[in-house]
């Protein structure tokens, strides 16, 4: 029950700055939709003869854009025609052999599904056949509407869209970045490896009042207004005292208490507390200290190594790894510092009118990893959807920026770049090799790791177009680890 209350954490998350194979930018994502949907429109097989068919295009307001089509009777009627004799070849129909049933009979059975289908289908091949004529690039699908196909009169429709955005001009040059930087010493992998040997505390039963540092067995029994609430009591529930695990005010009052003794322990849960039946209220729990572990920091040897999976048992080899992986660490921390000035910089200094749907279908994946991600920890989500509107304005226009800057840079990724990105990213790994083989197999996770190696392309082009200046920070405070 516990789960579900989350006590151990605000409401608020923080995502990694690390580029993984499990994150896809969200700008990114919406820069190759642009590509597959102008490239796909391009490609489209075209079905109406350019003067068979008329049409005009009119701008309703903004980027919407309305189009009148009529494609010629004769056009819809020989399609239909042509099917309804495909299908007499093998339909079998009752009183006549296979292939010989007249056309009156196909058109009464199979006519109307048959209709619908072409008239499904001159449709789309109009539409398309008439934005390729004006070069007109679609953001989106349109709305169909005042659609007219009665047999032997032309089918006529209105297609209602929204064009993607030609911004007059795209800046990225000239910006003003700043860039962190820190060199890892001795006292720096002291650091770590001290806080790797805390957290694998060897811990004993004892018999005194708990201290900070100590792990605790409680039952706790939370109450709103004299009420129990769901997710709010707990048994034989483990907690290290110091470790910040749980909401502010809560592990205080353990500290002093013995085995077998209660405290009162009042708490008010955050007002961004991912539970709104929750958030802003003040809780009330009954805690029952049932037992007290003191902890013993082990010894740095090469037991403790070999627990750390080094097999040589070396303290050496161990700071060594240490500093590789905090060096990596560091790296995607600074890069990520340095991606996040980039896109707040391009979008302010990108300001123009991006399409609606675009931005409605990215609330919509917004909200949908919402409700994914608290399905996953058990809670209700507690998103709005009107408050994700500004930053889903911000993510397309970022989207169509970096688009622009693609086309007009000709950015493209090679194969011996992707190979280098992956080789960087499974570093860490236990084996990375096999990691780095199985990546290049696998077509699906390769087609998610090109855009993530395209937007590093675009990064890296804004940087050397921009005037960065350095600072130095500890370790800790890049990795947001200060105290």
């Amino acid at each position: 029950m516990v789960d579900a209350l989350d006590l151990g954490s605000s409401g608020v998350t923080r995502e990694s700055s690390s580029l993984s194979f499990r994150t896809i930018n969200h700008y990114v994502m919406w820069l190759y939709i642009l590509f597959n949907n102008i490239n796909g429109l391009a490609l489209a097989k075209r079905q109406i003869p350019e003067d068979l068919m008329q049409f005009s295009v009119t701008t309703t307001e903004g980027l919407e854009r309305q189009m009148k089509v009529a494609v010629p009777a004769e056009q819809v009627d020989n399609e239909v025609l042509h099917r309804l004799k495909k299908i007499g070849k093998t339909a079998r129909i009752k009183g006549f052999r296979k292939g010989k049933a007249p056309i009156k009979v196909l058109q009464r059975d199979y006519g109307i599904a048959v209709r619908d289908e072409v008239v499904g289908d001159v449709i789309q091949s109009s539409y398309v056949e008439a934005l390729t004529q004006e070069s007109i690039r679609p953001a989106g699908s349109p709305r169909i509407d005042d659609r007219s196909a009665e047999p032997g009169q032309e089918l006529t429709y209105t297609a209602i869209f929204e064009v993607y955005p030609t911004p007059e001009a795209i800046h990225y040059e000239g910006f003003e970045l700043e860039e962190t930087k820190c060199e890892i010493g001795d006292v720096e992998v002291d650091d770590v490896i001290t806080r790797m040997r805390e957290q694998r505390k060897n811990f004993e039963k004892v018999d005194r009042a708990a201290e900070n540092g100590d792990r605790v067995m409680i039952d706790f029994i939370g109450t709103i207004d004299g009420e129990k609430f769901m997710g709010g009591e707990a048994e034989d529930y483990p907690l290290q005292l110091g470790v910040g695990t749980m909401l502010p005010g809560f592990e205080e009052p353990i500290i002093g208490a013995k085995a077998g003794e209660q405290r009162d322990v009042t708490i008010t849960f955050p007002d961004e507390y991912n539970d709104e039946t929750l958030a802003g209220k003040e809780a009330v729990f009954v805690v029952t200290l049932k037992q007290v572990e003191g902890g013993a920091i082990p010894e740095l040897d090469s037991n403790f190594v070999e627990r750390m999976g080094i097999e040589d048992g070396s303290v050496e080899t161990l700071r060594k790894e240490v500093k590789d992986n905090m060096q990596r660490e560091l790296d995607v921390a600074v890069r990520g510092q340095v991606k996040t000035q980039v896109f707040d910089t391009l979008a302010k200094a990108n300001q123009f009118e991006v399409p609606k749907s675009m931005v409605e279908a990215e609330i919509e994946g917004i909200m949908k990893r919402a409700r994914e991600n608290a399905a996953r920890q058990g809670k209700s989500p507690n998103v709005e959807r009107e408050n994700l509107r500004e930053e889903a304005v911000r993510r397309v226009r970022l989207g169509v920026v970096l688009n622009e800057i693609v086309l007009k840079n000709k950015l493209k990724v090679s194969q011996k770049e992707l190979r280098e990105f992956i080789v960087a990213e499974t570093a860490s790994y236990e084996k990375p090799e096999e990691a780095v083989k199985m990546m290049l197999s696998d077509k699906d996770r390769m087609e998610g790791i090109e855009p993530l190696v395209l937007e590093n392309k675009v990064i890296d082009l804004i940087v050397e177009k921009s005037t960065v200046k350095t600072k130095t920070a500890s370790f800790d405070d890049i990795m947001g680890r200060s105290s």
